[in-house]
């Protein structure tokens, strides 16, 4: 039996940072953080009311490297995937408006689904990874195909400020 999805929220309202759970159009503040147990934490707000913020505070973000066919041409597939870092810095809330650093002139953008991992990890087993999983949201990667080129890292082309939407 499926369980119900539950979509949670970071919010702030009345100058104040919180999560929440998102029903319809109300969110159910919840105490104990985004990893907490979930447990109601006053009355339910209406979402106009509130502004909503990226739903996680990342301590890190790792993102996949050549993972769409389109930017491979004619390049085989690799075998095994790098993974790039991108700075926290990046990230921008939903309906926040990207901004485009001084020298940007080939700004792409990649639609992306975002695995928000709910607990500290580290060598696990490919068995106990979906363990760790706490949920998952959207996300665009924004690039400036540029900077990118002939670099050993992309944290400039794919890290500057607001080049992270998520949520």
């Amino acid at each position: 039996m499926a369980h119900p999805v539950r979509k949670y929220v970071r919010y702030e309202h009345a100058g104040s940072i919180s999560y929440g759970i998102l029903r319809g159009d109300l969110v159910l503040p919840v105490s104990g953080g985004l990893f907490g147990d979930g447990t109601a934490a006053g009355r339910e707000i209406e979402l106009g009311s509130v502004r909503l913020l990226y739903p996680c505070e990342p301590s890190k973000i790792l993102a996949v490297g050549l993972n769409y066919k389109s930017h491979l041409g004619d390049r085989p597939a690799p075998v095994r995937p790098e993974l790039f870092w991108k700075p926290t810095s990046c990230l921008l809330e939903p309906g926040g408006s990207i901004v485009f650093p001084e020298g940007a002139k080939n700004v792409h953008y990649e639609g992306e689904l975002a695995v928000v991992i709910g607990r500290k990890t580290k060598s696990v087993s490919p068995e106990e990874a979906a363990g760790c999983i706490f949920g998952y949201t959207c996300g665009i990667d924004v690039s400036e195909r540029e900077w990118q080129k002939g670099v050993l890292q992309w944290w400039r082309a794919k890290g500057s400020d607001t080049f992270g939407p998520l949520g």
